[in-house]
Parts: C-alpha cells; sequence; structure tokens
C-alpha cells in the first residue's frame, strides 16, 4: 500500500530525450512525494540532482506542484544523457538514502548481439558518429566503443540486445539519416563450460 507520509521510493520506467531540455525521467512514485527543489538519489548508480519539475502525462505533460505516492508521472533533473537513467533504478530524497533500500530486481541491460560499424567511405565518418549519437540518445541499451581495424580502419563496436534490435537500429540510421554502413557480422559472445 502507498504511503505518502513514509521517505520518498519511486522507480525510474522510463526515459527520454528532449531536444532542446534534458532527459525527462519517467517515474512511478511507491512511497513519499517529490516536488521542485527537493535533492534525490537514484540509488543503483548513486547519482545525485536537483528536481526542477514534476507532472504527469496526459498525453501531454502536465506540470504539478507534487507527485505523491500511488502516482506515475514525470520529473526533469537535469540528466544530460540518456544513459544515466538506468530503467528499474529506485529513486529516493539524498537526505534519506541510508534509510531506504533498493527495489529488488534491478539489472543492468547487457547487449548480447556485437558487431563492428564503420562508414563506406571516410568522408562520412562524422556524419555517422553524430548519427550513432542521436540514435544512441533514446536508446540506453545500445553499446558504442571506438574500434580501429587494420582493414575497415575507425569505426566502432556496437552492442545490442538482440539481432532484431540490430536490425531495426541499422534501417533508422537509413531511414532517418540517410546513412549507408558496412557492419561485420554479428557475434554473440559465449563461455564454454567443460
Amino acid at each position: 500500500m502507498a504511503d505518502r507520509n513514509a521517505p520518498l521510493k519511486a522507480i525510474l520506467i522510463d526515459s527520454w530525450f528532449e531536444k532542446f531540455a534534458c532527459v525527462i525521467c519517467q517515474i512511478a512514485v511507491l512511497d513519499g512525494s517529490v516536488a521542485p527543489g527537493d535533492a534525490v538519489t537514484f540509488l543503483q548508480t548513486d547519482r545525485q540532482y536537483e528536481v526542477q519539475k514534476v507532472g504527469v502525462l496526459r498525453p501531454d505533460k502536465i506540470p504539478a506542484a507534487r507527485l505523491y505516492a500511488g502516482q506515475v508521472g514525470y520529473l526533469l533533473v537535469g540528466m544530460k544523457r540518456v544513459k544515466e537513467a538506468k530503467m528499474g533504478d529506485t529513486l529516493c530524497h539524498t537526505s534519506e538514502k541510508s534509510s531506504v533500500q533498493p527495489l529488488p530486481g534491478f539489472k543492468p541491460m547487457q547487449p548480447m548481439v556485437f558487431c563492428g560499424m564503420y562508414p563506406e567511405s571516410i568522408d562520412q565518418l562524422i556524419e555517422l558518429e553524430a548519427a550513432l549519437d542521436k540514435l544512441t540518445l533514446n536508446d540506453p541499451s545500445v553499446t558504442v566503443e571506438h574500434e580501429q581495424s587494420d582493414a575497415m580502419g575507425k569505426g566502432w563496436r556496437i552492442g545490442f540486445l538482440g539481432r532484431l534490435h540490430l536490425e531495426v537500429f541499422l534501417q533508422r540510421l537509413e531511414e532517418e539519416f540517410d546513412t549507408s554502413v558496412i557492419v561485420t557480422s554479428p557475434s554473440v559472445p559465449y563461455k564454454a563450460i567443460t
């Protein structure tokens, strides 16, 4: 049962980046309440922020003075990257951090399929890098690491949740950014137990 008088405990259920703003966090408030000006901590990542705005989605953002236990709403805390917001993380007031237990079951997303991605020509390197940055803003499950290949040159090793995720990402890259890339054969890391 939700308790408005208990210490704040909320779970992060979604996040997205809005142009000319910052990361919008969608939260479910399980106990307590949260308002602009409150200092909050995300327990799993141990990041602290000051709440700038709160509100509800109906479907547009409707600002509110406070979110209470039992409500689902949005929260702006000045995050600049979606990767800072980990789905399933527990949120609490910074002053009550020691008394609030993280909700069980939080597991960071782990990519399962990896591939190398390279521009078709070196002239496309900057455009491809910008396109990757924009696509990964709203998809925190994609991991991107720089990679250098003797045969292909500068590129990236990119991790996805699965083969379908990879295919959707490549299709979006082509349709939204008109970018053609060279992709190595996807691989799945595994451990052989003998």
